[in-house]
């Protein structure tokens, strides 16, 4: 069985390879990798168990074909020099070749990611569906878009409350108990908004309470993307899962905008509850999450913040997807008698989106990305404000979905490149947190301007908000990583620049 694990391990493709000069060290290996390592090295015997599994999860060595028939001498090395067994490692590559060079479809080789993605995909699904069905609900039952806004406004705000406390969670109590919990009341609390008492100072609580019991999808997904995923490969997990995650954003609408009209808003949420539930249910049962364990980080809640990458991803996406809340509410309002219009226009934006990460995918990531990646989202939406024609808005909004989920894969990619893997929940919380405040606040915004001076005027102010969204970090760049050189979570965080508050924030 060693000479199996000989023929078949040493020179996996599967393993990560590591430049020799990467300032970091790679993180624990799984134990199955462990097991066959040593049976190759000669220190114990694998077990059948192990050997089978090695069998399984490891193609065939692909050395020359003199590396296995070649006879060897006694001291272990072939007649021409080489070692005997095992195989020879493919020499390591650069690391920005790996970036930008490996195929995103690399990445579905990686085991238990398409699981997790795709499942998580469909648990995050409510968010590309609820703002819009509780707009539409609440702007019914009440009347008035500046309620609707508001209403919008309260659950992102408690979504975005209960973000890094639940990420600290999932180290205190695990992903699955806290992942379970959130479940049942967030399907609970939809439920009440859909059939509850209808008066604004009743549906505002509620929407608050809906907001604190979000499931933590993003933090748990995005923590557990790097254990499982070589380093190698990591910048093209984020870029594959920016753009499948455009999927919440083309479907989620147009669901919602073709339930609505034929069964009515509360059937909406209740669509929108079912889909959390059942996605999250998928999260919740599979490998990865069941077998990730999260290291407890060590500092005080919020630390992470001082990190200046950490701090600059979480104001830039908080402002883009301000300028994403003000635009959906100015679609909703601007053709609201043309049926699936809106839902149709938001897909076209998503469509953009994904266009863009594909074309990206490929292209390195450098300190300036995160700015240069959101100009085209800035100008589209600003130019979607010149007419309110349907075509008009339609292509400028595709524009600027182009730079959608390119820059997310960025700030993923920087907010996992600049901390130790302990503090990545909790980041992810806080991004989290500002993507949904970043929502809230541009649903309220937009609402307020709609009633004071119409839709084109609302989607002037989202275009103003993601021009804001570039000019961050594009005066900051000099703080942020260059992912072109160094992808994945740290070992030391020493180099990484920190806003000093009188005490050295490691």
């Amino acid at each position: 069985m060693g000479a199996v694990s000989d023929g078949c391990c040493r020179g996996s493709s599967i393993l990560p390879v590591y430049a020799p000069w990467s300032p970091t060290r790679p993180r624990a290996t799984p134990r199955h990798h462990l097991a066959r390592e040593a049976a190759v090295a000669g220190s114990h015997p694998a077990t059948p168990s192990e050997a089978r599994r090695c069998l399984t999860k490891t193609p065939p060595c692909r050395a020359p074909p003199a590396c296995a028939t070649m006879p060897a001498t006694a001291s272990g090395e072939h007649a021409g020099g080489r070692p005997a067994s095992p195989c020879p490692r493919p020499a390591a590559r650069p690391r920005d070749q790996e970036v930008t060079m490996s195929a995103l479809t690399d990445v579905l080789h990686v085991r238990g990611l398409v699981r997790l993605m795709g499942a998580q995909l469909v648990a995050r699904m409510p968010q590309g569906m609820l703002s819009i069905a509780l707009l539409m609900h609440v702007q019914r039952v009440l009347g008035g878009y500046t309620a609707a806004g508001l209403a919008v406004a309260a659950f992102s705000v408690g979504a975005a409350v209960s973000g890094p406390l639940l990420g600290r969670g999932l180290v205190r109590l695990g992903a699955r108990r806290v992942l379970g919990i959130t479940l049942a009341g967030n399907a609970l609390l939809t439920a009440v908004l859909a059939y509850g008492p209808h008066t604004l100072a009743s549906l505002l609580p509620t929407a608050l309470a809906l907001g604190l019991l979000t499931p933590p999808i993003l933090p748990i997904a995005r923590s557990v993307y790097p254990i499982i995923t070589p380093r190698g490969l990591l910048a093209e997990v984020y870029s594959l899962d920016s753009i499948t995650q455009e999927l919440i954003w083309i479907a989620g609408p147009v669901i919602v905008t073709l339930v609505v009209p034929a069964a009515g808003t509360s059937v909406g949420l209740l669509v929108v509850a079912a889909l959390g539930l059942g996605g999250g249910l998928l999260v919740l049962t599979a490998p990865a999450v069941r077998e990730a364990r999260f290291a407890p980080s060590g500092k005080r809640l919020g630390r992470v913040l001082l990190k200046w990458p950490v701090l600059v991803t979480v104001v830039s996406g908080t402002l883009q997807n301000a300028g994403y809340g003000a635009t959906e509410t100015a679609l909703v309002a601007m053709f609201a008698d043309q049926g699936v219009t809106t839902g149709v226009i938001i897909a076209v934006f998503s469509l953009g989106s994904v266009l863009g990460g594909l074309l990206f995918s490929r292209v390195p990531m450098r300190p300036w990305s995160m700015a240069t990646r959101q100009v085209a989202l800035a100008v589209g939406t600003l130019a979607a404000a010149a007419s309110t024609d349907r075509w008009w808005v339609g292509l400028t909004l595709f524009i600027a979905g182009m730079g959608t989920a390119p820059s997310l894969a960025v700030m993923y990619n920087v907010v996992t490149s600049s901390l130790r893997s302990a503090d990545a929940a909790e980041a992810f919380g806080w991004l989290s947190s500002g993507l949904l405040a970043g929502i809230a606040c541009g649903s309220s915004i937009g609402g307020a301007v709609i009633d004071a001076a119409g839709a084109q005027a609302a989607l002037l102010v989202a275009g103003i908000l993601c021009a804001l969204a570039v000019l961050v970090p594009a005066l900051t760049a000099s703080q942020l990583p260059d992912l072109s050189r160094h992808s994945g979570p740290l070992t030391d965080t020493s180099a990484v620049p920190v806003i000093r508050l009188g005490r050295r924030a490691d």
